[in-house]
Order: C-alpha cells, then structure tokens, then sequence
C-alpha cells in the first residue's frame, strides 16, 4: 500500500511541476493524457484511486486489458515528471 502512496505523491508532483521549455514533441495535450493513462493504469491496483472518470470509454478499456505492473507505472511516472519538472524532479520523486 505504501508504493501506492508514493505513487500518487509522484503523480501530484508531475501534474504541478512547472514547465521546462516545450517543444514539439512535449506539448501539453500528450504529456496529459500520459498523465491520464497512467491514473487509470494505477486505478487498476486501487479500486478507489480513480473515484470518477469522464474520459474517452476506450482509454478506461485499455487501461483494463492491459494492466500495467506498478513497476512500469513508476517507470513511466517518472518519465513524465522528468518531463513536467523545472527545476529537475525532487529527491522524494527521483529515489522511488
């Protein structure tokens, strides 16, 4: 339960860090719908992470048949907060 926790202390941090410079490949729209993907997949290790979801069907789907390892989440959580953070990611997020 405590990497859950952590989880979503890391998830908070990616969603509020500021943002370093964008370019075309780190628009807004894709890193938060990233971001989405990755609430649903940990929804799936949590029944009562995700309490609403007013998303597209499909992405809900997905994240259902194809569950992710909390392992991949922590990895791709940390790949977007690298990419969300200015200045660089805080020690509590990076030693996940």
């Amino acid at each position: 339960m405590r990497i859950i926790g952590r989880l979503a202390i890391m998830l908070v941090f990616a969603s509020c860090a500021q943002q370093a410079e964008i370019d075309a490949s780190t628009q807004m729209n894709p890193l938060a719908e990233r971001y989405v993907h990755l609430a649903l997949a940990l929804g799936e290790h949590d029944e009562h992470y995700v309490d609403a979801y007013f998303g597209p069907d499909e992405w809900r789907d997905h994240a259902r048949d194809n569950a992710k390892t909390l392992s991949t989440i922590i990895a791709e959580a940390k790949e977007l907060a690298a990419l969300l953070s200015y200045p660089p990611t805080p020690k509590l997020v990076a030693d996940l």
